[in-house]
């Protein structure tokens, strides 16, 4: 391709290769200060020691002079809250200074032309004048002292306000304009060239005068500044001129903020519907396209020339001719940074804006299908090389002129474009529309006339004082007794009841925050046997629970939980299922009936069965491709040792949706029937309860609610896996993920579990401080979040645990951080852990427990847990002892006893072509 960075600076190269040679007009040793630097057809740059760059561009033959100084500051460099300060400050510049108060009322008795500009990149101040000694003296005396000495003072600040609001208004009645800037918002979701260079009302109306003066101060300098001198004068004497007043101001102390934001790639077209009062309707669509100085802009430019010429041109061909719109254009921006390509028409009195809209898109679009031509090519290049050659006769013209270019990066850009110019291909143009005009890239947009707009309008946040003021206040919540959540007290605040049907409820009964209960059942169904083929029918049937009973629709069950004050939350899987009452004392017995209900007479709607899997067809779609969803499923695919049939079989994406697709509420129905029921259920309270009285209450209510198929736990254990290593691509994925994983044999029982949970903290766990995240994102930056943890089985008999390192990463990072990790985990396994990091995993551990342990719902899963699996409060207190008494050599040689690197399963998750293309940038740097 010709559009390679290389090029540019090839030519760029080429361009200054006078400098080598003395200075053609003499001045640099005659005027101290000026430094040569190149000359390119005639214009002549140098530079002063302050930083200052000058042009002279002599032509006798022209019998003006044009003094313009250029910038390099626009509305790209405000900041939050700045928006418009630029176009402000180049108000203000003509309010005068200390030396010149009038510089209006000077122009004018000169009888010079002038202006001040503002653009994103950009501010220009140019004059147009006789030449005579005394005005080119004034003009260029003028510009160095408002360079530096403008008052920028806060009541010229108020007088002007009401200027620019005029100009911000006569903006607001213009609808292409306003049409052509809510692309440009729409578009740039983060580059500041998505904000109007005349600013947002509040900010203009609001703006801070110290925050503008120290914006000017920031920017007007003579390192930020281009002086552009072109006409019939004589160099030496400019020069003498510009030495004693431009070259007298001092060089900035300051440093300049550096420009880092880069607009990311559009991955999605974008539209904007613009309703106004207004007569015409508009269309017009824009396409992030490159930097101003490129020669992939040059072409595009060119494109632009083809699409919109007013009688040859594609959209007078297909658009206007025809009479579907009744005018059209197109042209690509020429900025400093990336820009747009915009296309616009206007559509008929009485025309189809939505066609018009469409036909604009299919003439830019439709490019690939219908390449341009050389004869259009000939035609195009034949306009704008005539129109340049006539526009660069006009000195005044052409230094007005290089400002844009100036704008662009470097003056000399101005020339440089015409030698793109001269040497773009046909293949040029059509490479670079078939790369960014695509509907991906596209942010289109129409405005609408309307005769009264309908708009919501949004109060500022005004002064909240008053409302403040009223504020009583209501009855405070009631408090809760001080409970110090340790094993120990636990243990003894602990209270126990037996159920019908050979259950347990546990209890701690005491006073919560807000006269808070909790209440939980833990219901148990089914066996290997009965559960074989019924894949997902547990866990869509508890999902079905609150979605309506045999009294109750979804609406009317919901608006029962909100007058009780209460929420029922449910969850099934495997061979339990687990319903959670939150209540509080005044409603607690009706609630809890409520609570019965829900569970032993749901209905399985058919209806809300549809829109639940409607839902989550929509979600496995979400999924499919994502790196985190792709590796998950591989995982469990790989630990899994359950065939299809089995209840606990690990089914992949299509088979996921295959299962919702099937599923139905007669099967829903048949299994609540037949599995669920109270009998050996767990029950546990938490909060100012009777643990007595609840028993027989829940005897009542479930005592006689028994499942025709009796509950068998099913066998699980340890199951070795063979290692390996594979890649997931994930195409047009930014992110990442490596996950390795190592099944175990462990039980939380096992002599092994203390020491290898403290290990396994020290490694991976701990959140911001163990040894991978230390490494993966503290020190090398590759990974927002890395980490490891281990799974142990709490149930008696069962071995089942696992290992696990994962962490999320950029695609051309997840091969570091898969090395990394390995690295951190052979250094483990070769150094061991300190002490220090020893005393921190326990510390950290023991308080962790007992931090989380202050809430009810913590409460009440160490209460199932000690009904269900032996594991109490007084387990947990003999970890904690456990803890304490482990050595670092016990630490570190569990350690090495469970984590076998060679071992794991490593899956990464990423697009490869990003990974690759990443690593062949890294080689070659």
């Amino acid at each position: 391709m010709r559009y390679l960075r290389q090029k540019l600076m090839v030519m760029l190269l080429v361009l200054p290769a006078a400098a080598a040679a003395e200075d053609p007009l003499g001045i640099s040793a005659g005027e101290g200060g000026f430094e040569y630097v190149t000359s390119v057809e005639g214009i002549h740059e140098y530079s002063l020691p302050n930083g200052l760059q000058v042009l002279l561009f002599p032509d006798s033959a022209q019998k003006r002079v044009t003094v313009n100084v250029t910038y390099h500051v626009g509305s790209m460099h405000e900041n939050y809250g700045e928006t418009g300060m630029a176009h402000l400050l180049e108000h203000l510049l003509f309010k005068g200074t200390p030396d010149h108060p009038d510089i209006p009322g000077d122009f004018s008795e000169r009888g010079m032309q002038f202006n001040g500009t503002t653009w994103l990149d950009r501010t220009n101040y140019f004059e147009s004048f006789e030449p005579t000694d005394d005005n080119l003296e004034y003009a260029l005396r003028m510009e160095a002292d408002r360079m530096v000495n403008s008052h920028i003072a806060y009541e010229d600040l108020q007088s002007e306000f009401s200027v620019v609001r005029n100009e911000m208004e006569r903006g607001e009645n213009n609808p292409g304009r306003m049409l052509s800037q809510r692309i440009r918002a729409a578009a740039f979701e983060w580059h500041n060239y998505g904000n109007s260079t005349i600013g947002a009302r509040s900010d203009v109306e609001g703006v801070d005068i110290g925050r503008l003066q120290a914006f000017y101060r920031m920017y007007y300098q003579p390192d930020t500044a281009t002086l552009i001198v072109a006409g019939d004068f004589d160099p030496g004497e400019v020069a003498a001129i510009i030495a004693d007043s431009f070259g007298a101001i001092p060089a900035p102390e300051r440093e300049l903020p550096s420009i880092y934001t880069v607009e990311p790639v559009q991955d999605g077209e974008r539209l904007v519907t613009l309703r106004r009062v207004g007569e015409q309707s508009l269309v017009a669509a824009a396409y992030h396209i490159p930097a101003g100085a490129t020669a992939e802009n040059t072409a595009l430019g060119v494109v632009g020339r083809i699409l919109s010429d007013s009688s040859r041109g594609r959209l007078y061909r297909k658009m206007v001719e025809p009479g579907i719109a009744a005018g059209a254009g197109a042209g690509a921006d020429s900025f400093a940074y990336p820009g747009l390509f915009q296309l616009s028409a206007t559509v008929p009195v009485d025309g189809d804006t939505q066609l018009v809209l469409d036909t604009l898109l299919e003439v830019a679009e439709g490019i690939v299908e219908e390449p341009i031509t050389e004869e259009e090519l000939e035609w195009a290049k034949l306009a704008l090389v005539s129109g340049y050659d006539n526009a660069i006769k006009s000195v005044g013209f052409l230094a007005n002129r290089l400002s844009e270019s100036i704008a662009s990066g470097d003056w000399r850009y101005l020339f440089l474009y015409k030698d793109q110019l001269d040497a773009v291909t046909v293949d040029d143009l059509n490479e670079a529309a078939a790369r960014h005009f695509k509907r991906s890239n596209r942010t289109a947009g129409m405005f609408i006339p309307t005769e009264s707009p309908d708009r919501s309008t949004v109060e500022s946040r005004g002064d909240q004082s008053t409302q403040l003021a009223a504020l009583a206040g209501r009855q405070s919540v009631s408090a809760g007794e001080e409970f110090v959540p340790t094993p120990e007290n636990i243990a003894s605040r602990t209270v126990t009841q037996e159920l019908a049907n050979g259950g347990s409820l546990w209890a701690i009964e005491k006073k919560s925050r807000g006269d808070q209960i909790i209440v939980s059942l833990n219901l148990f169904y089914g066996s290997e046997e009965s559960l074989a083929g019924k894949h997902g029918v547990p866990g869509y049937a508890t999902g079905q629970l609150q979605r309506g009973t045999s009294r109750y629709t979804r609406d009317e069950l919901a608006t029962e939980w909100n007058r009780l004050k209460s929420s029922l939350g449910v969850g099934g899987g495997g061979q339990s299922i687990s319903a959670s009452l939150t209540t509080d004392e005044e409603n607690f017995d009706e609630a809890l009936s409520l609570m019965a209900h829900v569970l032993r007479e749901p209905v399985f709607d058919a209806d809300q069965l549809e829109e639940v899997k409607r839902s989550a067809l929509a979600s496995i779609a979400g999924a499919r491709g994502q790196p985190q969803t792709e590796v998950q499923v591989a995982l469990s695919k790989t630990l899994s040792p359950y065939g299809p049939d089995h209840f606990r079989y690990a089914m992949d994406l299509d088979e996921q949706e295959e299962m919702i697709r099937n599923m139905n509420r007669d099967a829903l129905a048949e299994f609540w029937n037949s599995h669920v029921g109270f009998k050996g259920a767990i029950a546990t309270a938490v909060g100012n309860v009777d643990s007595a009285a609840l028993a027989a209450r829940l005897n009542e209510l479930f005592g006689d609610w028994e499942a025709p198929v009796a509950y068998v736990p099913a066998p699980s254990g340890y199951h070795a896996v063979e290692s390996r290593q594979e890649w997931l691509d994930t195409p047009d994925k930014a992110n990442g993920v490596m996950v390795a994983a190592l099944p175990i044999p462990l039980n939380v029982r096992d002599e092994d579990y203390a020491a290898l949970a403290i290990a396994t903290r020290i490694f991976g766990g701990g959140g911001m401080s163990n040894r991978l995240i230390d490494r993966l994102r503290q020190k090398e930056g590759w990974s927002y979040g890395a980490g490891g943890g281990m799974n142990a089985s709490n149930r008696e008999g069962d071995d089942s645990g696992a290992l696990f390192i994962q962490a999320i990463a950029a695609p051309e990072n997840l091969s570091k951080v898969r090395a990394g990790a390995l690295e951190e985990l052979h250094r483990a396994l070769d150094d061991g852990f300190t002490a220090e990091e020893l005393m921190d995993a326990v510390d950290g551990t023991i308080s962790g427990n007992l931090s989380s342990w202050s809430s009810d719902g913590s409460l009440a899963n160490i209460l199932r847990g000690g009904a269900e699996h032996g594991l109490d409060a007084e387990w947990y207190g003999a970890m904690h002892e456990r803890y304490r008494a482990l050595t670092l050599e016990e630490v570190n040689d569990t350690f090495r006893k469970y984590y076998k690197a060679d071992d794991f399963v490593i899956l990464i998750g990423g697009d490869k072509a990003k990974a690759e293309a990443g690593g062949a940038a890294a080689a070659a740097g």
